[in-house]
Parts: structure tokens; C-alpha cells; sequence
């Protein structure tokens, strides 16, 4: 029994490790932020969106990618692949609906721009061709996709770690997900952006929302396209 459950053990730990690895990264975007920060702030050029992008990737995307090349992990081991992509979209269509009727009633309007709240998106588009296309495009890509893989790698390894359900919509591991980036959002808001952190409980359904369409589409089709669109629509949407 003790031999059988050894694979696991070490299974578990390197799951842990993995984790510990990815989110070392964090401190790195702060030091980046505290360091270009203030050009950032005074400065809506398109050297500061590249900067903005840059802290973002260290943030939310290299940790991962530095984690797969080690574990020798391929996207496809995620969920990011062809097969039955047309069903993960499908599937994450109602929360995306949800998502978009919670954030207008709490905006008091029909939101429907994605990225819209986004400083680098600000900047983007108050530059001239071709910088604003490009920045558009970053954004997108950065707060998109590559925070997308981020969410649904990290999600799939805390999931690994804890016990199997018989329902994966009993699955702990969106809710642990939620209080996460709940924790991360707000220090980054109220620590390093000096804003208070309003709560409200539209946010706390959308968060929940979010963990939720970062998780389902790849546990019920197996496919994580799904996910990655919902967080490409949902993050900073506003009116244009």
C-alpha cells in the first residue's frame, strides 16, 4: 500500500513545487513595476504599453511557461487544443452571458468593449497607426490568452492536488482559485496602485464566475479554448 501510494506522494510534491515556482514571479513584476512605474504613469506612449506588457507576462504567463518547459508539458495536457473546441465555446457561451449582464448592471450600462479598462488599451488608443494596432493587439494577447493559459494551468495543478469528486462541479479547487486572485487583485489595488478596494457582491459572483470558466470547459469537453475566450471578453470590459 505504502509502495502504491509513494508515486502519488511525489506526484503531489511536484504539483507543489510547481505552484511555489510559478508564483516566485509575482515579486519580480512588482520590483518591474516599482522600477518603470513612474514612467508608466506619466508617460502614454507606446514604450510604456511594452512595459505594461512586460510586467503582465511576468505576472501572469511566465512563471507557467518556465514550469511546462521543465515538466516537459504540452499545451494539449491543459486543454488547449483542436479537439472539441467547438463545445468547450459553446459550453463557456453562458457564462459569458451571465458575465456580461452582471458587469453592465454594476456599470449602470451595456458593457461590451474587453480590455476597455485596461491602461494599456487607454494608451493604445490614443496612438497612431501602426502603435495603436500593436498595442491593441499585446493587450489582448497578454491579458487575454497568455492569462488565460496562466489561470487554467494553475487551476488544473490545484485541482490535481486535492481529492477527486464524484461531481466536478464540487471540485474545491475554483474556489481556492477565487480566493487567490481575489488576494492578488487586491493588494495590487490597494498596495501598489494606492486605490481602495471596493466590494460588492457583483464582484464576488463575477469571481467566482471567472474560476468557474477557467475550470468546467476543460473538466466537462477536455478542451480549454472555452476558457480562454471568457477571459479574453471578461477582462477589463467597458463601454467603448
Amino acid at each position: 500500500m505504502l509502495i502504491n501510494e509513494q508515486p502519488k506522494r511525489n506526484q503531489k510534491l511536484n504539483i507543489a513545487i510547481d505552484l511555489g515556482l510559478i508564483f516566485i514571479f509575482l515579486p519580480l513584476s512588482l520590483s518591474l513595476f516599482i522600477l518603470f512605474g513612474n514612467y508608466i504613469n506619466n508617460n502614454s506612449n507606446f514604450i510604456s504599453v511594452v512595459l505594461l506588457s512586460i510586467i503582465e507576462f511576468c505576472s501572469a504567463g511566465l512563471g507557467v511557461f518556465i514550469v511546462m518547459l521543465i515538466r516537459k508539458e504540452a499545451f494539449s495536457d491543459y486543454g488547449i487544443k483542436k479537439e472539441n473546441i467547438k463545445k468547450s465555446i459553446l459550453f463557456t457561451l453562458s457564462f459569458i452571458g451571465i458575465m456580461v449582464l452582471l458587469k453592465s448592471i454594476d456599470a449602470g450600462g451595456v458593457v461590451y468593449f474587453p480590455m476597455r479598462n485596461h491602461t494599456s488599451i487607454k494608451y493604445s488608443l490614443n496612438l497612431s497607426f501602426p502603435f495603436n494596432l500593436i498595442g491593441i493587439m499585446l493587450t489582448f494577447l497578454i491579458w487575454g490568452i497568455i492569462e488565460g493559459i496562466y489561470y487554467v494551468v494553475i487551476i488544473k495543478k490545484i485541482d490535481d492536488l486535492l481529492p477527486n469528486t464524484l461531481n466536478p462541479w464540487l471540485s474545491l479547487a475554483p474556489i481556492i482559485f477565487c480566493l487567490y486572485n481575489f488576494m492578488i487583485h487586491y493588494l495590487i489595488r490597494r498596495f501598489i496602485e494606492g486605490r481602495t478596494y471596493e466590494f460588492s457582491l457583483i464582484d464576488t459572483i463575477t469571481g467566482l464566475l471567472l474560476a468557474y470558466a477557467m475550470t468546467m470547459p476543460r473538466k466537462l469537453t477536455n478542451n480549454s479554448w472555452g476558457s480562454l475566450i471568457y477571459q479574453t471578453l471578461q477582462n477589463g470590459i467597458g463601454k467603448l
